[in-house]
């Protein structure tokens, strides 16, 4: 969930496929967000406010995740052109980042 309470944008895909939604594309998309949609901010931005996507939520355990082939999270990008408004520095270092 966001800060507002609304669903998260990519949850656990299984819900969403089981509700007949098209996982694939979604997923697709959600790969291009992570990597800063090709170092683009200004793109990043308008796609996420189309869908009211407020918040970015980062956490360490995004680089260990396996995904595919020429995809990374990109948090250089995310640190570089977000405002960071929660830090959690618990085991993980969990930031919460405002897009717009």
């Amino acid at each position: 969930f966001d800060l507002a309470g609304r669903p998260a944008y990519y949850g656990h895909a299984y819900y969403a496929w089981s509700a007949g939604h098209d996982t694939r594309t979604r997923e697709q998309i959600y790969y291009w967000l992570i990597s800063g949609c090709n170092n683009d901010i200004e793109e990043f931005r308008r796609y996420c406010k189309e869908r009211e996507i407020k918040y970015l939520i980062y956490d360490p355990s995004f680089y260990a995740y396996q995904y595919p082939a020429g995809v990374s999270f990109n948090a250089e990008f995310f640190s570089a052109n977000l405002r960071q408004v929660a830090y959690f520095s618990g085991e993980n270092g969990t930031i919460i980042y405002e897009i717009y």
